[in-house]
């Protein structure tokens, strides 16, 4: 109020960042609904294992770093790219201002129920930032989502863009592509093995858990390939270097983060908030502990769970556990009565197995 009253020139920070950053540097923008900034991390963090010490702006902090943010000094600049609106007066995503010269999509769905109405407007503003990329092949695409899928023939992009195919449904089309994984219980690690055009077979060992953290690997590896063929960087990198990078990676604050206890009782903490994300995480935890009784304590917080628009997803979510503890969400009455999230209706759709 103070600025607008006094006339003061005032701007957002993706702004700033397109206006001071970026003239100079190679936008790398990391998009999706889901693992936007563990594949953020991930990418900056092989890049400077690997000898390219990039910038990057990341909206977490990965364990390998001091902070989200680093000048780097290298033509390499990593942006998670968020389809949240930009600020008050700029309702277009934050990530239409970055102007990628390349871009990952990693997946599509609904979400910030406060921002779009449907999942055609989600779509809509990733086909907006696709259409950004001068070159199509510079952009690395997960086409085992539909909704990506569904962007890329509507845009006549499918044939064009770089493919990745995290489940190996799509790897006849797809340039990287998970082969196998298996889950090592002495070790607690994953072992992928995953195909490439890029660096033939790639066996990666590492501490990310899960078929969505599989899935921002290649996702990650994706982006590293296309700079390593289409930006002339990283020359000479093979396979053993891309999993020697990948396996010093330390991950992220918050996400599948191992708290300190006591007795032999794992206490883990994860932003997850969207019921996809939550039932990765959980199917995750069951899997890592599969004869121990699994307890998930959820706060729904952000503007998409503290509504019923996914009210169905999250019950199919909370199946995975043995134990599910739901609270209730902050009012806010800028949501409307009939469209805010039920906890007991939610309760009782999950079963016995949860309190409210």
């Amino acid at each position: 109020e103070y600025i607008l009253e006094k006339k003061l020139s005032f701007t957002s920070f993706p702004q700033l960042l397109k206006e001071l950053i970026l003239p100079e540097r190679i936008p790398v923008v990391i998009s999706g609904t889901h693992g936007k900034t563990t594949c953020s991390s991930l990418v900056s963090h092989c890049l400077h294992s690997l000898g390219e010490p990039c910038g990057f702006f990341i909206g977490g902090r990965a364990k390998n770093f001091s902070k989200n943010f680093s000048l780097g000094s290298s033509k390499i600049f990593i942006l998670e790219g968020d389809e949240y609106d930009t600020s008050f007066d700029d309702k277009q995503s934050k990530f239409l201002h970055y102007s990628p010269k390349v871009c990952l999509l990693n997946n599509i769905e609904f979400d910030h129920a406060d921002i779009f109405a449907s999942l055609e407007e989600v779509e809509t503003s990733f086909s907006s930032l696709l259409s950004q990329v001068d070159d199509p092949c510079c952009i690395v695409s997960n086409v085992d989502s539909p909704s990506v899928l569904k962007v890329l023939k509507n845009l006549d992009l499918f044939e064009k863009v770089t493919k990745i195919s995290p489940s190996g449904f799509h790897q006849q089309s797809a340039d990287i592509w998970l082969k196998s994984n298996s889950f090592c219980h002495y070790s607690q690690k994953e072992c992928l093995e995953i195909g490439s055009n890029f660096w033939g077979d790639v066996t990666v060992q590492t501490k990310l858990l899960g078929s969505h953290n599989a899935a921002n690997i290649i996702a990650s590896m994706g982006v590293l390939g296309v700079l390593q063929k289409k930006q002339g960087i990283l020359k000479g990198l093979d396979a053993t270097h891309i999993a020697d990078s990948i396996q010093s990676f330390k991950g992220v604050d918050k996400r599948l983060q191992l708290l300190p206890n006591k007795k032999d009782l794992p206490v883990y903490f994860d932003f997850a908030h969207h019921p996809s994300a939550v039932k990765a995480v959980l199917k995750t935890l069951k899997n890592l502990y599969p004869s121990r009784r699994l307890v998930a304590a959820f706060e729904p917080k952000n503007a998409t769970s503290r509504r019923n628009i996914l009210q169905k997803e999250y019950e199919g979510a909370f199946q995975f556990c043995d134990i599910a503890l739901l609270a209730s969400p902050q009012q806010d009455l800028r949501i409307p009565t009939k469209e805010r999230m039920d906890i007991s209706s939610l309760a009782g759709s999950i079963g016995e197995h949860s309190l409210s």
